[in-house]
């Protein structure tokens, strides 16, 4: 993850509009705000709030990866045609299905995502939490090889540390 700039707590909180608060909450915690470039091989590092298998909830036994989290819905494609089955702010099928949509027919993705240094009592392997933006990043992921490609969505990153 590449650092492009820092950016302060109004800047970053003007690129989102729907679901502000959860953003508002993560620059309270974790001050430091940076636009980042967003390479699409660390989706192994980071953590979203649920997944195909299992129903998310504020205690979970393990948090997902975004990358974990694609390979369930390639192995499940059916999961593309689901609405959420909970209400806690899970990933939606039909939400990812939208933007894979949109990726195929070479639409940009609007909007950004927020990411921010993980909990150290947060279960999971990755390193960041996904704040706003899980569903685009992981109809990005599903859409392209993500080995190789520089993320075309603008990131935004919450640090409790001065990077």
């Amino acid at each position: 993850m590449d650092i492009i700039e820092p950016v302060d707590q109004q800047e970053l909180l003007s690129h989102f509009v729907k679901d502000r608060k959860y953003v508002y909450q993560a620059t309270i915690s974790h001050p430091f705000g940076y636009r980042v470039a967003l390479a699409a091989d660390e989706f192994g590092r980071l953590l979203i709030n649920s997944c195909p298998s299992f129903t998310p909830s504020p205690e979970l036994p393990d948090y997902p990866t975004v990358r974990e989290a694609t390979a369930e819905i390639v192995a499940w494609p059916e999961f593309l045609e689901m609405e959420p089955r909970h209400c806690y702010r899970g990933l939606s099928g039909t939400t990812v299905r939208e933007y894979l949509g949109q990726l195929r027919r070479g639409e940009p993705l609007g909007g950004a995502c927020a990411i921010r240094d993980k909990d150290r009592e947060m279960p999971g392997k990755g390193i960041f939490y996904v704040v706003d933006g899980m569903h685009r990043l992981v109809a990005y992921c599903l859409f392209t090889n993500p080995e190789r490609a520089i993320v075309p969505i603008p990131v935004f990153l919450c640090s409790g540390r001065s990077l």
